[in-house]
């Protein structure tokens, strides 16, 4: 069997977001695995078109990434408080593009949704 030393787990912290947990602890120490959970804030330069000034959406966008990375680091903190290889990120932009890059750049052997 593959070993897999990177997994992951891309949360959308939503109610569903902890279903998938006990299955992925599962496999992170089978593995003895380090954990990468991920949110993508998304982006609103869409609504530039529509006479939002764009300071605003530039400032709702910096609102909505720094409550996630509050709500991501208690995310972690609930579901893994006493795994200690874990890394948690948020990142904005297009949810696909941002992903795909993220398990590019951190070599990312598996990916697991819920």
């Amino acid at each position: 069997m593959k070993a897999f030393d990177r997994i992951m787990f891309p949360v959308d912290l939503s109610e569903s977001s902890d279903r998938i947990v006990p299955r992925l602890k599962g496999i992170i120490k089978n593995f003895n695995a380090e954990l990468h959970v991920v949110f993508v804030a998304r982006i609103f330069g869409h609504f530039a078109g529509m006479h939002v000034p764009h300071p605003a959406i530039k400032n709702f966008e910096a609102e909505i990434v720094e409550g996630s990375k509050k709500r991501l680091a208690e995310f972690v903190d609930v579901y893994f408080p006493d795994y200690p290889k874990v890394k948690s990120a948020v990142l904005s932009g297009d949810i696909t593009e941002q992903m795909l890059e993220y398990i590019d750049n951190n070599k990312i052997d598996l990916v697991m949704m819920a």
